[in-house]
């Protein structure tokens, strides 16, 4: 496996992408581990994700603050689409992918995902504190939020959206 975590300030075990537009599409991302975000990090304006797939990736930073096994992005505008997220695993937040944006206007679009065996303290699969969250036809199979060391498991095994509203819920399956 590839492992980034020099510190406990690592980010994007494969990319850290700070203020730009990013865009992920056509990937196979494997066995990364960072403190924020095990294979990616970025902020900026957006995130695109289209057509990859991200295995056993790890955020392994301890403590009460951020996550993303796979994925942790501070972007205003989140696009997935048509991905894949198996074993993936954060200490705290989002198993598969956090989205940790809660300003006025930030938003979170999802359709045709699958996330698999993630894991985290908080959103198993994905948690998003984003203002307007769609997430449509999208798959969580044996996502799990768990205790972590000395804290309790908390909310959403698959999903969990903790701020702002949702607008469209559609998951094909949730197991």
């Amino acid at each position: 496996g590839h492992n980034a975590l020099l510190d406990e300030n690592v980010k994007g075990g494969a990319l850290d992408a700070d203020y730009t537009v990013a865009t992920i599409e056509n990937c196979d991302i494997k066995n990364f581990t960072a403190a924020d975000g095990g294979a990616v990090y970025t902020s900026g304006a957006s995130l695109t994700i289209t057509n990859s797939n991200f295995y056993h990736c790890i955020s392994n930073k301890t403590g009460d603050t951020n996550g993303g096994g796979a994925v942790q992005t501070t972007a205003a505008t989140v696009n997935v689409s048509d991905s894949t997220f198996i074993d993936c695993e954060a200490q705290f937040q989002g198993g598969g992918l956090y989205h940790n944006n809660a300003r006025e206007g930030s938003s979170f679009i999802m359709t045709g995902s699958t996330f698999a065996n993630c894991s985290a303290r908080a959103g198993g699969g994905v948690e998003t504190l984003a203002q307007k969250a769609n997430v449509t036809n999208c798959t969580f199979t044996n996502c799990r939020a768990e205790t972590k060391g000395d804290a309790a498991g908390t909310n959403g095994g698959g999903l969990n959206i903790y701020s702002g509203h949702s607008e469209n819920l559609n998951t094909t399956s949730a197991t």
